[in-house]
């Protein structure tokens, strides 16, 4: 596999060319993997996201899964849910307070039914950020 230079930059690595992929793993076990998950849900890095969940046990990161719903990596949320992660309401909030439909679509079809309260506080996000389209799609779900 190869790994590339912002994949790199992101770890903090300095390494201005490609090392074997065993090496690699290796700094990314020795470094945060938590944090990493996060950078990489964050950015969209799939790559840096696929390398850290790889490297460890992965466990439910619910940070990891509202970053990547806030700033619409929907790759990145269907691998945290590959592997255990939960669509928590605070994605579907973060989401629809961004006004990306297609995330808050994507969430709503994944969640088992959410409670009201989590389609209500979703739909409070939405109206505070004036996503008139995300706010008839969670009104419809409420009735």
């Amino acid at each position: 596999m190869k790994i590339s230079q912002y994949t790199y930059f992101v770890l903090g690595l300095n390494c201005p060319y490609p090392v074997a992929y065993a090496l690699f793993i290796a700094e990314v076990k020795s470094t945060n993997i938590n944090s990493n998950i996060i950078t990489a849900a964050t950015s969209g890095n799939l790559e840096l996201a696929e390398i850290c969940i790889s490297a460890t046990n992965f466990r439910q990161n619910n940070k990891a899964m509202y970053e990547a719903a806030e700033n619409g990596h929907i790759a990145i949320v269907k691998l945290l849910i590959s592997k255990g992660a939960q669509a928590w309401s605070i994605s579907l909030r973060r989401a629809s307070e961004q006004g990306l439909l297609e995330m808050v679509k994507f969430l709503l079809s994944y969640n088992t039914p959410p409670k009201r309260w989590n389609y209500e506080w979703a739909l409070g996000g939405a109206e505070m950020g004036q996503h008139s389209d995300i706010v008839d799609l969670l009104r419809k779900k409420l009735l």
